[in-house]
């Protein structure tokens, strides 16, 4: 099967997802937030497949 990402199938990435604009996203996880109990959280948008470095476009 391999990754849905990249369709490589030596590859699987997680925290990548694509947004209502079709764009790909990679959540980056900061850091535990105790207050609301959850990872904080940043994103930014990937062009490449962060693990194996295929075109995502």
């Amino acid at each position: 099967m391999g990754c849905e990402l990249c369709n490589n199938e030596d590859c699987y990435v997680d925290g990548i997802y694509k947004n209502n604009e079709d764009k790909y996203m990679l959540r980056l996880y900061t850091g535990w937030n105790e207050y609301w109990d959850d990872f904080d959280y940043g994103e930014i948008e990937v062009k490449y497949c962060p693990k194996c470095g295929r075109n995502l476009e």
